[in-house]
């Protein structure tokens, strides 16, 4: 029972909401290709193919008719939903002074550096 229930809503699903549905209409194809057929003997099913899927141009009233021909009749959509979440941002103002640190933190006087950097003596 299972299976038969699994069967039927895969098949319906594939009827819906995919372009399975065209696949019924290959009794029309054939049908419009022996009518061809007949007309015109030495045309082979590819010939046939191309004549009528190749371009958009109907030259008979049942072209349209065709499997795949008019493909705009299904529609698959997918809905989904999030519920509702408030996020609530709060600023924490700072509550002291950014501390700024220095590798540098001994002071040479320019006094110092008079003994070591002088010009050359003549």
């Amino acid at each position: 029972m299972r299976r038969i229930l699994a069967i039927g809503f895969l098949t319906l699903h594939l009827g819906l909401f995919t372009e399975f549905h065209e696949v019924l209409r290959l009794p029309i194809l054939v049908h419009h290709f022996i009518e061809h057929q007949a007309q015109v003997p030495e045309m082979s099913f590819f010939q046939f193919l191309a004549m009528h899927y190749k371009t958009d141009v109907a030259h008979d009233s049942t072209d349209m008719e065709l499997p795949f021909k008019n493909c705009g009749n299904s529609v698959a959509t997918s809905v989904f939903t999030m519920p509702d979440q408030k996020v609530a941002l709060i600023v924490v103002p700072p509550t002291h002074a950014p501390v700024f640190f220095s590798s540098y933190n001994s002071f040479i006087p320019a006094s110092a550096l008079d003994e070591i950097f002088q010009p050359p003596r003549a």
